[in-house]
C-alpha cells in the first residue's frame, strides 16, 4: 500500500512536476515563441523596409535625372519648349506636384504652377551642404500645403522640397521640385495597413521629411533614434523601439545613394495582437485538458515549432518573389494583368486600368478575352489560346487594342503561362508601341512626299552648303546631286533680284528661323525661271543652327497665265465698257428729246409771233426761260455721260444715296417711257469705293431689269432698291417685279457671254464684269435669288441682286 502510496506519490507529485514543467514549458514556449515571432516581424520590417528604398530611391532618381536635363539654353529661351517639357515631366510622374527653376538670387522664374513665380526658396535650409559637388540632388523640409504659392494654408495635405544646382552659361539655376508625399502613402498603404505599420522618411540630420501618419508630419519634426544612428553606420538596422509613447518593432534603411533613413515601424502590439489570441487559447487549453494531452502537447509544441520555422522559411521566399514582382509589376512601361487558369481577372496593374479606364473591382471575376478592348479578330486569337493546354502558352505578337476613349492602339502583346504551388497562372503583358507606329508612319509619309512632290527641295549644313536634293530639284534646275552637293544655292542667283531681299531673308532666318518669298532665278541652262522659296532652320538641343531645308515651287507658267487673265480681263472690261457706253447712248438720246422739242416748240413760236406782229413780252420771256432750262438740261446729261466714262483711279467718300440717284437720272428717261416705278428704301450710309464702278454695276442690273419688265402690263412694273448696313457690310438689294430668273439658268448668268437675249440685244459680259468689279476692285460679293412678295396686296415674283461691300 506504501508503496503503492509512494508510486501513486510518485506518480502524483511526477504529474505535478510534469504539469508544471509542461506549464512552464508551455509558458516558456510561448515566451520563445513570442521572441520569435518579433524576430519574424523584424525580419518582415526589414524586408519591406528594403524594398521601399529601393522604390523611393528609383523616385529620387528619376527626378535627378530628369532635374539633369530640364535646364538647357533652348529651354531657357523658349517659354514654350520649357512648357511641353513641364507637361511631359507631370503626365509621367504623379509624384510631382510642380517644376520650379530659380535664378541666383533665390526666386522662381519659371514653374509649371505659374502662381509659384515670384516666390523666393531658401536654398540654405536644404540638405546636405555641397562641399564639392553643387549638382547633388539635396531635400528641404516638409511643408504643408498643396504647392509654395500656398503658404501653408490647407493643415491637411503637404509637400516635400528637392533641389539640384545647375551651371549654365557662367550663371547658377536652382531646380526646386515640389514632391507629393500622398503619393507614397497612397502607393505603400495596403502594405503598411497589412502590418499595422507606418512608414518614415528622414534625412541624415534628424529632420522628418514624411510620415504615412499624415497628424505627425508636423514641419521640422527632429527625430532621434538609436536604431537610426546604428543604420548610417551599418545601412540596416532592425529592432523594438519606443516612439511617442508606443512600442514599434522597427527597422532603418540607408539609402545607397542620398543621405536619407527609410523608417518602417510596425505597431507592437497590433502585430502581435493574433499571436496573444492564439496565445490565450493555448493557455485555456492547457489549463483544461493538460493532465490528458501532456504527450501531444510535447508533440504540439514540437510540430508548431517545425511548422513555424517552415512558415518563416516559407514567408521569407514569399515576401522576396512578392516584391521582385510588385517591383516589375507597378511599372509604368508596360501593361500587365496575372490571369487564372481559366482566364479570370485576378490582378491588373494602374497603367493597365488606365488604358481599360476601369478599377480592378469591375473587373475581377472577368474572363480576360471578353474585355472590351480586343477586335474581334484579336479575341478569337486569344480566348483559344488561354483555354488550351497552359505548358504551350508562350505568345509574342502586334496586336490593335482599343482603349477607354475608343482610340485605337498599336501594343507588343506577350502571353505565357507559369507554374505557381502545383497550379498555373497566366500573365498578360503589353507594351504600347503606337507612338512609336505614328513616328514610323509619319518618317514613311515624309520620304515619300520628299521624293515624289513637285516642289524642289535642297537641305544645306549649318553653313549653308548643300548636302542633299529631291528629284524635283533637278527637274526644275536641271543640277544633279554631283554637280551641288557642297555648292552654295548662290549657284542658282540669277542677278535679278535686289540684295536687300536677300539680306532681309538672311534677317529673318537668324531672328525667326523662318523666311517665305518670290525670287528669280536661273536653272543649269542659263533660263530664268520664278519660285516662291520657303526657308526653315532647323536647331540642335543647344539652340545652335544645324541645317536649313528650302522649299520652292516653280511659278513661271503661273506667272505667264496671269498675265493672260489679266489681259483677258482688260479686254472683257473694256468690252463692257463699250456696252454701256452704247447703253449711256441710247439714255442720252432719250434725255434729249424732250429738251429738244421744247427748244425747237419755243423758238418756233416765237419766229411766228415776230412774222405776224404779235408782240407778247411775256410769252418771250417765257420760251426763253425754257430754252435756258432745256440747254441746262441738255449740258448736265453731257456730264452725267462724261463723268461715267471718266477712268476711276482713286476710291472716293460717297454716300450710296448719291450713288443710286446718279443711276436712276441716267435711266430715268426710259424708266418713265416705259412706265417702271423706282420705290426706294436707302439709309444713309458712306462708303469708300469707286463710285462710277458701282453705278455701272447698278446700271447692267436695271438693265436686266427694264428688258424683262417691258413685256409686263404697265400695273405691275417695278424695280424696289433698298440699302441697309448689316454687321460691318453695306448691304444693297435691287429686286424687280419680273417674275424671276430660270433655275435652270440662275447659276450661270454671272458666267462670260452667257445671254439669253438676240446677239444683237446683248454681249452676256453685263454681269460677268459687274461680279469681276464687286469681288476684285470691292472686295465684296454680288449673288441673285428669285423671290416672291407681296406688294400694295398684290403678289409679285422677281430676281433679287444683293451686293455686299465691307464699309
Amino acid at each position: 500500500m506504501r508503496e503503492l502510496v509512494l508510486s501513486f506519490s510518485k506518480t502524483i507529485i511526477s504529474a505535478i512536476v510534469l504539469i508544471f514543467l509542461i506549464v512552464g514549458g508551455v509558458f516558456i514556449s510561448l515566451h520563445l515563441l513570442k521572441d520569435e515571432a518579433i524576430k519574424t516581424h523584424l525580419k518582415i520590417a526589414k524586408l519591406h523596409v528594403n524594398t521601399f528604398s529601393e522604390q523611393i530611391t528609383q523616385v529620387f532618381n528619376y527626378i535627378d535625372l530628369t532635374s539633369d536635363s530640364l535646364i538647357t539654353p533652348i529651354y531657357l529661351k523658349n517659354d514654350e519648349q520649357l512648357q511641353i517639357q513641364f507637361n511631359m515631366i507631370l503626365a509621367n510622374t504623379p509624384y510631382v506636384r510642380s517644376i520650379n527653376i530659380l535664378d541666383d538670387k533665390q526666386t522662381i522664374i519659371k514653374s509649371s504652377n505659374k502662381q509659384n513665380i515670384g516666390d523666393i526658396i531658401d536654398v540654405q535650409s536644404f540638405y546636405p551642404k555641397p562641399l564639392f559637388d553643387n549638382s547633388l540632388l539635396r531635400f528641404g523640409k516638409n511643408h504643408f500645403g498643396r504647392d509654395i504659392s500656398d503658404k501653408g494654408m490647407d493643415k491637411s495635405i503637404s509637400y516635400l522640397l528637392l533641389l539640384k544646382e545647375v551651371f549654365i552659361n557662367n550663371k547658377t539655376y536652382y531646380i526646386v521640385i515640389a514632391l507629393n508625399t500622398d503619393y507614397f502613402t497612397n502607393r505603400y498603404i495596403d502594405s503598411l495597413n497589412e502590418y499595422h505599420a507606418k512608414l518614415h522618411i528622414i534625412r541624415l540630420d534628424g529632420t522628418l521629411l514624411y510620415s504615412s501618419k499624415n497628424d505627425e508630419n508636423s514641419i521640422n519634426t527632429l527625430i532621434k533614434s538609436k536604431l537610426m544612428d546604428e543604420a548610417i553606420s551599418s545601412t540596416i538596422s532592425s529592432g523594438q523601439e519606443n516612439y511617442n509613447g508606443k512600442e514599434y518593432l522597427s527597422a532603418y534603411y540607408l539609402t545607397d545613394v542620398y543621405p536619407l533613413n527609410i523608417a518602417f515601424k510596425m505597431d507592437l502590439e497590433k502585430s502581435l495582437s493574433q499571436w496573444e489570441n492564439k496565445r490565450e487559447e493555448i493557455v485555456l487549453l492547457i489549463s483544461v485538458l493538460v493532465s490528458f494531452i501532456i504527450l501531444l502537447i510535447f508533440i504540439m509544441i514540437y510540430r508548431q515549432k517545425l511548422q513555424r520555422i517552415k512558415e518563416i522559411k516559407s514567408h521569407k521566399k514569399q515576401v522576396e518573389e512578392h516584391k521582385k514582382f510588385k517591383i516589375l509589376f507597378e511599372q509604368d512601361i508596360f501593361m500587365s494583368a496575372v490571369l487564372s487558369n481559366d482566364g479570370t481577372i485576378e490582378d491588373i496593374n494602374p497603367l493597365g486600368l488606365n488604358f481599360l479606364g476601369k478599377k480592378l473591382d469591375e473587373l475581377k471575376e472577368i474572363k480576360f478575352y471578353d474585355l472590351e478592348c480586343w477586335t474581334p479578330k484579336v479575341k478569337d486569337m486569344i480566348k483559344p489560346l488561354i483555354l488550351a493546354d497552359k505548358e504551350i502558352i508562350d505568345v509574342r505578337k502586334e496586336i490593335k487594342v482599343i482603349d477607354a476613349l475608343g482610340d485605337a492602339h498599336a501594343i507588343e502583346f506577350i502571353l505565357k503561362s507559369i507554374e505557381m504551388d502545383g497550379d498555373y497562372k497566366i500573365f498578360a503583358l503589353g507594351l504600347d508601341i503606337t507612338e512609336k507606329k505614328e513616328k514610323e508612319e509619319k518618317l514613311k509619309h515624309a520620304y515619300i512626299v520628299y521624293s515624289n512632290t513637285h516642289d524642289g527641295i535642297m537641305i544645306t549644313d549649318k553653313d549653308a552648303n548643300i548636302i542633299d536634293i529631291n528629284d524635283a530639284f533637278v527637274e526644275n534646275t536641271g543640277f544633279t546631286m554631283d554637280e551641288v552637293y557642297g555648292q552654295n544655292p548662290r549657284i542658282l542667283k540669277s542677278g535679278k533680284v535686289n540684295m536687300d531681299i536677300y539680306k532681309g531673308m538672311w534677317d529673318d532666318l537668324n531672328a525667326k528661323g523662318f523666311w517665305r518669298g518670290e525670287l528669280i532665278n536661273k536653272d543649269k541652262d542659263g533660263n530664268f525661271y520664278d519660285e516662291v522659296l520657303t526657308v526653315n532652320a532647323i536647331h540642335d538641343d543647344n539652340g545652335e543652327v544645324k541645317n536649313y531645308i528650302g522649299v520652292f515651287t516653280n511659278i513661271t507658267k503661273q506667272k505667264l497665265q496671269e498675265k493672260k487673265l489679266k489681259e483677258q480681263e482688260h479686254l472683257l472690261f473694256q468690252q463692257s465698257k463699250m456696252a454701256a457706253m452704247g447703253e449711256m447712248l441710247e439714255n442720252i438720246a432719250h434725255q434729249w428729246r424732250q429738251p429738244l422739242s421744247v427748244i425747237s416748240m419755243s423758238a418756233s413760236g416765237i419766229k411766228l409771233k415776230r412774222q405776224f406782229g404779235l408782240e407778247d413780252e411775256s410769252y418771250f420771256d417765257d420760251a426763253l426761260d425754257g430754252i435756258v432750262n432745256s440747254t441746262k438740261h441738255l449740258s448736265d446729261t453731257i456730264d452725267d455721260f462724261r463723268n461715267f466714262f471718266k477712268p476711276n483711279k482713286e476710291k472716293h467718300e460717297v454716300f450710296i444715296e448719291d450713288v443710286i440717284e446718279r443711276s436712276i437720272s441716267i435711266v430715268s428717261s426710259k424708266f418713265k417711257n416705259r412706265e417702271i416705278k423706282v420705290i426706294k428704301d436707302i439709309d444713309k450710309i458712306k462708303l469708300n469705293i469707286y463710285d462710277n464702278e458701282l453705278i455701272q454695276v447698278i446700271m447692267n442690273i436695271f438693265k436686266n431689269s427694264q428688258d424683262i419688265l417691258e413685256k409686263l402690263p404697265a400695273d405691275d412694273r417695278y424695280i424696289f432698291v433698298k440699302a441697309r448696313v448689316i454687321e460691318d457690310k453695306m448691304i444693297l438689294k435691287i429686286k424687280d417685279s419680273g417674275g424671276g430668273i430660270d433655275e435652270e439658268i440662275i447659276d450661270k448668268i454671272f458666267e462670260p457671254y452667257f445671254t439669253t437675249k438676240h446677239q444683237s440685244q446683248g454681249t452676256g459680259i453685263g454681269l460677268y464684269m459687274s461680279e469681276e468689279i464687286i469681288v476684285k476692285h470691292m472686295k465684296g460679293n454680288i449673288y441673285v435669288n428669285n423671290e416672291e412678295y407681296v406688294y400694295d396686296d398684290k403678289e409679285f415674283k422677281g430676281a433679287v441682286f444683293t451686293i455686299g461691300i465691307p464699309l
